[in-house]
């Protein structure tokens, strides 16, 4: 029972007891403070009532409030969800042009080869040296191998298989080239395209053993600095970061300048 209940009952309490004897002047003022009493309860009560309406209007705003906000951080986590795949997919497509870019340049370094070894027959044929022979003697013609075939011939058709996507062709024709021609001029770029062979393949581990044996094998090539960079793509789809690091760090300090420490400075600007 609040204040103004027992106030009330007080009251009636009061003017019951007075009933008897109080003059009708009385009575009729009690009753008036009764009602007064009652009025103010009325207004107190729809006091009461503005403040609870108020109250819980600020608490529907607030609730309403709070939902927006989360519905708003909601869409916000989709939407960086999204820009996060969106990004997944544009490094995917860099690493793979990077990868496009080291195989299309060793192919031009291959032609180049061709070309120059070309002029160099046709030289021969007509009587003259070519432009990068002018200052030495003429080579001296190919030797054939056991099987009595051309290096250039068995080069050459490896190459072509790799070129068509003929993996397990490719390998088996550089391997033959090596086996028949080891001191031969392309042998350390037919030990760098069995590598190649191997990361087309998928078969990473074996690409990193055959690229590792360019430099060992042969320590003037100048397929090294590609090597390197291969053998440092296939560690990181083998996700070994730390040693995909060394051999791109080895191709940037050891060969500054090149078209390979290019892309290994780019790779490694994408490794976290």
């Amino acid at each position: 029972m609040n204040i103004w209940e027992k106030g009330i009952v007080l009251l009636i309490l009061l003017a019951i007891g007075l009933l008897g004897c109080a003059p009708q002047a009385e009575f009729i003022k009690l009753r008036d403070d009764l009602d007064t009493v009652n009025r103010k309860q009325n207004q107190l009560q729809q006091r009461m009532e503005v403040v609870e309406g108020y109250l819980k209007d600020r608490t529907t705003t607030s609730q309403k409030g709070q939902q927006d906000l989360h519905r708003i951080i909601a869409d916000l986590g989709v939407k960086i969800d999204q820009l996060s795949t969106d990004i997944q997919l544009i490094q995917g497509k860099l690493e793979e042009n990077n990868h496009r870019i080291s195989e299309l340049a060793q192919r031009l370094d291959d032609q180049a080869y061709k070309i120059k070894e070309l002029s160099a027959k046709v030289a021969a044929a007509e009587g003259k040296p070519s432009a990068s022979e002018k200052a030495a003697a003429p080579p001296a013609p190919q030797e054939k191998g056991k099987t009595g075939q051309n290096p250039s011939d068995v080069y050459n058709r490896a190459y072509q298989d790799y070129v068509n996507g003929n993996y397990d062709l490719a390998l088996t024709g550089f391997q033959a080239y090596l086996t028949e021609f080891p001191d031969a001029t392309l042998a350390s770029n037919a030990q760098y395209w069995i590598g190649e062979c191997y990361y087309g393949k998928g078969e990473y581990k074996k690409a990193i053993e055959a690229l590792d044996k360019v430099s060992v094998n042969y320590p003037k090539s100048e397929k090294i600095a590609a090597s390197l960079l291969k053998a440092g793509f296939a560690y990181l789809e083998l996700k070994d970061k730390a040693k995909a690091k060394t051999y791109l760090k080895k191709v940037v300090d050891q060969f500054p300048n090149t078209k390979e420490a290019s892309l290994a400075k780019g790779k490694l600007g994408t490794i976290k």
